[in-house]
């Protein structure tokens, strides 16, 4: 027994070999029962699967000074599909491409961040685009952005106007920190 801390004691959580050959037979029967149930693109907590299955040529680039070996630039881009079976619940998405390309400037010169005006916390971005379809993934949904469509109409149709008007001023704003914070209005209802 092992003493509480608040008092009393409990007893010591090391597993006997009794409890070890009945997890591993429940294990063993229980397993292909579940298995057999998952979906082909469940990839966690299973055997012989892992996340990296379900990335395609994954590729991670780091660049650095050829004189003194300081990174100026780090590439990430992976690849991915989704599978038929869950391509409705990703609003048509059949599958894309995420890319990360961080370039690295003014190395060891002084500089000075300022934190954005009118800053607002992730979460309220991420509640924004929970209700939008094609980036109904960043809110924690199982959507994303990629190639494919919906070819629908309805609150999706005004969704995808809605993400492709942002889009549009995101690249429009051309680096500009204002002026990209205020395409978001674009995302709020009745933007």
């Amino acid at each position: 027994m092992i003493p509480k801390p608040g008092g009393g004691e409990r007893p010591l959580g090391i597993p006997t070999i009794r409890d070890r050959v009945a997890q591993t037979a429940a294990k063993l029967i229980l397993e292909p029962i579940f298995e057999a149930e998952l979906e082909p693109n469940a990839y966690a907590y299973r055997p012989k699967k892992s996340a990296q299955d379900a990335i395609q040529d994954p590729t991670f680039d780091v660049y650095s000074g050829k004189n003194d070996k300081i990174v100026r630039r780090i590439a990430i881009n992976l690849k991915f599909k989704v599978p038929q079976s869950s391509q409705q619940r990703a609003n048509g998405l059949k599958g894309g491409q995420l890319t990360l390309d961080v370039k690295i400037g003014q190395l060891n010169q002084p500089q000075t961040i300022n934190a954005p005006a009118n800053a607002k916390p992730f979460s309220d971005l991420s509640s924004a685009l929970s209700g939008l379809g094609a980036l109904g993934a960043l809110s924690g949904g199982s959507a994303g952005a990629g190639t494919g469509s919906t070819g629908g109409t309805g609150s999706t149709g005004s969704n995808t106007a809605k993400v492709q008007a942002y889009a549009q001023c995101v690249q429009q704003a051309a680096g500009d920190i204002s002026k990209q914070q205020g395409c978001a209005k674009l995302l709020t209802p009745g933007g």
